[in-house]
């Protein structure tokens, strides 16, 4: 029984001994890192572990700051100028409407959404910044006539995008994109049927496009007055210029700090949509 004792024990033994070699050596088998190396990898896993920066927004080279940064600085003076005026405007509009038709109730409504949209505080402010005239919704367009509807709609939901980033109009948002693509990647002109094709799949439009384009959906004798009016609006908020022709158009963006707001909006559509890569 003592032999037995003593070769268990033995064994036991045995087996301590070769699990403290083991680890030994592979303790002897980790490199040996001095204390540069150590600072050096430390500060490259502090890298890693960062949360990524987002994209600085563009800036305008006159003066250096985004649209953001633009808007900081209108004053609440400027604002509530801008606001009176915009209010007196839209009555008169309001007014003509009701004398032209008394009972159309609908215009009506439509004439104190949009105000809403433009009396809030940043789209305010984006009025002063790009120098809004205060009374284009009375502009006259023909005899009897003022500005389409359409086109006051416009105005006010493309300031509201520049201020919040968040589409709420598929023809603005078809047509920004669109004229993003195809003045950058593809580089080709963007013409009022280009437009109209952005504001409608039913516009027939060469191939050569039809890789670059976001297109909205609705039919095809609706396209033009729509993309018309998104046009006209981009042009009074001084985003795009015609460089063509009254018949013939053919739009290109500026480089106001408002046509680089909407750029940079426009890019992510693309992104969004497959047509460009981050």
């Amino acid at each position: 029984m003592a032999q037995g004792t003593t070769s268990v024990t033995t064994v036991t033994e045995t087996q301590i001994d070769l699990a403290g070699l083991e680890a030994a050596i592979n303790e002897a088998q980790q490199p040996v890192l001095d204390a540069e190396t150590i600072m050096v990898l430390q500060g490259a896993t502090e890298m890693v572990l960062q949360p990524a920066e987002e994209p600085a927004a563009p800036v305008d080279e006159k003066t250096g700051m985004s649209f953001a940064e633009i808007l900081d600085t209108i004053t609440e003076e400027q604002s509530q100028a801008q606001l009176h005026a915009l209010q007196a405007s839209f009555a008169t509009r309001a007014e003509f409407e009701h004398e032209k038709a008394p009972g159309n109730d609908v215009i009506q409504r439509k004439l104190s959404s949009y105000l809403a949209t433009l009396s809030t505080p940043g789209v305010v402010k984006a009025q002063v910044a790009v120098g809004l005239d205060t009374n284009f919704a009375n502009r006259s367009r023909s005899t009897g006539s003022r500005r389409n509807v359409y086109g006051i709609e416009k105005v006010a939901r493309l300031l509201n995008l520049a201020v919040t980033g968040i589409h709420n109009n598929a023809f603005n948002k078809a047509i920004l994109a669109s004229m993003v693509a195809c003045e950058g990647k593809a580089a080709l002109p963007f013409t009022s049927k280009v437009a109209q094709a952005a504001a409608s799949d039913k516009v027939a439009i060469d191939n050569s496009y039809k890789p670059f384009l976001v297109r909205h959906t609705v039919a095809e004798n609706t396209a033009d007055t729509q993309s018309s009016s998104t046009m006209t609006a981009l042009e009074d908020l001084g985003v795009v210029v015609n460089t063509g022709t009254r018949g013939r158009p053919v739009y290109s963006f500026t480089q106001t700090p408002l046509a680089l707001r909407f750029k940079e909006l426009g890019k992510l559509v693309l992104i969004a949509e497959g047509i460009e890569t981050a």
